[in-house]
């Protein structure tokens, strides 16, 4: 399995916790300026985290734009993916009266969102050495 396509659900998992943290502090009633932009920001630059124990960062050319970590490029990919299929689900659940069109809407959207990433991630690898990351043998 290429680290892009980890990458991506990883991506997903980190903003996932931020809005869970969200939800936490509203529970505890805690809130300031810019609060979720800051929490969300933080749950992703969390995956810095994994520079330090078993993947090594190496910068490649990735869509002949950007130079940096392919897995790093997909998580960010994967952070995007999420929250704008959340946003869409909210926008088609508007459109639709305030109601979703079908049970779990809410978990299928982004769901199947990231499973798209992920299989284009797959057939189509960011680089040919974004596999040798986490497996150098």
């Amino acid at each position: 399995m290429d680290d892009s396509v980890v990458g991506v659900w990883v991506g997903a998992f980190l903003v996932l916790l931020g809005y869970w943290t969200i939800k936490w502090f509203d529970k505890k009633g805690w809130s300031f300026p810019y609060r979720d932009a800051l929490l969300i920001t933080l749950s992703v630059a969390m995956i810095g985290f994994m520079y330090l124990g078993k993947l090594s960062y190496h910068s490649e050319v990735v869509g002949f734009i950007f130079y940096l970590d392919p897995f790093l490029f997909s998580v960010i990919v994967g952070a995007v993916i999420f929250i704008l299929s959340s946003h869409f689900y909210q926008w088609m659940k508007k459109k639709n009266g305030g109601h979703a069109h079908f049970p779990f809407e809410k978990v299928f959207v982004p769901v199947v969102a990231l499973f798209l990433a992920s299989a284009y991630f797959y057939y189509f690898p960011i680089c040919q050495h974004a596999a040798e990351s986490l497996y150098p043998f």
